[in-house]
């Protein structure tokens, strides 16, 4: 989801309703801050050897102690003034850095936020590492179909992730 989907979304909900972001732990405490919206372009090398560029934004959240969750409307305020100030922000795939308690930070993806018993709920999950060369040839071997099932096959059977050896530096 991008800063701009998302705007999108929460337009369609009361500006006065309590946006609750969640975990799978649980709610995001009432009070929390958004400490900021960050522009990266990144530069990655893939374990086969391949540069990648692309560009993300992360919204970070601090956990909060406060009683009343941030207002829908406030909150898409603090988008639409981010977006204004910040070229390309707004259409950038977003995720999200929060951990519970403030101890560390973590890396989740949003759901679409919901609209239920008068607060709009946006869920939180975490992602997971993947190896791209891997997912590709998996991609490529439409009998299998799931490229995370492909990937475990490969690695399983001998045959690294990115053509190596199994075993060898790229593929421990």
């Amino acid at each position: 989801m991008t800063p701009n989907q998302l705007l999108e979304t929460l337009s369609a909900m009361p500006a006065e309703a309590p946006l609750v972001f969640a975990t799978q732990e649980g709610a995001i405490g009432a009070g929390y801050h958004v400490t900021e919206l960050k522009h990266a372009q990144v530069t990655s090398i893939d374990c086969g050897g391949r540069v990648a560029i692309w560009q993300e934004v992360a919204l970070q959240l601090l956990d909060g102690e406060g009683r009343d969750h941030m207002p829908v409307g406030k909150f898409a305020a603090i988008v639409r003034q981010s977006i204004a100030k910040i070229r390309d922000l707004a259409d950038c795939r977003m995720h999200v850095e929060f951990a519970h308690g403030n101890q560390g930070l973590r890396i989740f993806q949003l759901a679409r936020p919901e609209l239920s018993d008068g607060a709009v709920g946006l869920q939180l999950s975490e992602g997971r590492a993947h190896c791209k060369p891997a997912m590709e040839k998996a991609a490529e071997k439409p009998a299998i179909g799931d490229a995370a099932v492909a990937a475990t096959a490969a690695t399983a059977t001998g045959a690294g992730c990115c053509g190596a050896p199994a075993g060898s530096a790229c593929c421990q």
